[in-house]
């Protein structure tokens, strides 16, 4: 994880949680987050998939990049928890 900056580890993180249901958007889901929680070792250990995915799949690769505009995305994704 020392490769990543701050920023960059927030939003892999937001893919981790949307991944693993932390959307709300599936009740079986938030009830097994309520009695589990989730094991964030899974997080670190799969790191690298999850910048594949932000790279090749959500085509992010230049955002990931600039912090500043990977910035406005993690802020606009918190704002959306509201």
């Amino acid at each position: 994880m020392k490769d990543y900056t701050e920023i960059q580890i927030a939003y892999l993180l937001i893919v981790y949680f949307n991944w693993h249901g932390m959307d709300s958007n599936s009740q079986s889901e938030t009830e097994w987050l309520q009695k589990k929680a989730h094991d964030i070792f899974q997080f670190q250990f799969g790191i690298t998939k999850f910048e594949t995915y932000v790279r090749n799949i959500l085509n992010m690769s230049e955002v990931f990049e600039d912090d500043s505009k990977l910035l406005q995305e993690v802020g606009q994704h918190i704002i959306s928890l509201r």
